[in-house]
């Protein structure tokens, strides 16, 4: 409360005059020390003209330095865009071919050729993007203060969007080898996989119904049918995860493979669930608290009214 931090901050002002008297006693000591060391004369002082000419001098740099940021980072999000675009352009073709292999040997061996193929292109897309944006951020570590930690936050943010390209990329790199593994594994998990599809639908409607918060307070009755459909749904994003977790302990290969993408699409939805989750608690916290001020009013009327009366 402010109450506990003034009482809080009262205790340490007399901590601070103590060290205050002890610091002045400090700088009396050390001036005839710099003194000496420096001849017998003053101290060099920065002028106010050196410090105007110092702050002028930042400012210039900053906006050279943010003209070389905002010059490069277009080109930069355009390579990344384009790894990523050829990433997903890969799993997309890779889908279809396990969810249905064609019968027929070489019409298999032609498609999974060609999704390697892809794949391949696909990783030379991010080995290009990656190596442009680490010499991005060599230079954004030469910047200017401001300017250096707005380009190492946007070039990082690249760098971490390709390292996850990257990681869903991997497993095409070696389709073909790996096929009928990864059928047999994909059919194995066929059960999980349908349940965490579901889970989709739900959250997206709980996401819908909770948006009434952005406009005030929810009633206890929106706030019930919220909770209706976001708990079961909770439940089973969890329970997939714990499974998911389990199998993966186990696992290797291509099985690994699909149980780290079944995951990573499970911990997306975990993270809008828990998104909804915080809303929901927000609101109903302000709602107790809007509960507990009417029944104070309420208390202070009827002893106001009391008092009245005498």
């Amino acid at each position: 409360t402010a109450t506990g931090i003034v009482t809080e901050l009262s205790k340490l002002s007399p901590r601070l005059r103590v060290l205050q008297t002890a610091l002045g006693g400090e700088v009396a000591r050390m001036k005839p020390l710099a003194a000496k060391a420096g001849g017998g004369g003053m101290v060099p002082q920065k002028t106010a003209t050196a410090a105007v000419i110092d702050s002028a001098a930042m400012k210039a740099q900053e906006e050279k330095d943010s003209k070389e940021m905002q010059e490069s980072l277009p080109a930069m999000k355009e390579l990344v865009g384009s790894a990523d675009e050829a990433v997903e352009a890969v799993t997309a073709m890779a889908a279809p071919l396990v969810a249905e292999p064609p019968e027929d040997a070489e019409v298999l061996s032609a498609a999974t050729g060609e999704i390697e193929g892809a794949a391949n292109e696909a990783q030379e897309k991010i080995t290009e993007a990656r190596k442009q944006i680490n010499m991005k951020l060599q230079a954004a570590r030469k910047y200017a203060p401001e300017t250096r930690k707005a380009a190492l936050t946007e070039f990082s943010g690249l760098q971490q969007k390709l390292t996850e390209g990257q990681k869903k990329l991997n497993p095409y790199k070696t389709f073909k080898k790996e096929f009928q593994a990864r059928v047999v594994a994909r059919k194995a998990l066929m059960e999980t996989s349908e349940k965490i599809a579901s889970a989709e639908l739900e959250v997206e409607k709980a996401k819908m119904m909770s948006a009434a918060a952005s406009q005030g307070q929810m009633t206890e009755e929106e706030l019930a049918a919220v909770d209706k459909v976001l708990q079961p749904v909770k439940a089973l994003v969890e329970t997939s995860l714990r499974a998911i977790d389990t199998k993966m302990r186990t696992a290797d290969g291509a099985m690994k493979d699909e149980l780290s993408q079944l995951r990573d699409k499970a911990m997306g939805y975990k993270t809008e669930v828990d998104a909804v989750a915080t809303v929901l608690r927000g609101q109903r916290e302000r709602l107790t608290t809007k509960d507990m001020l009417k029944v104070a009013s309420e208390k202070v009327d009827a002893v106001e009214e009391a008092l009245n009366k005498c």
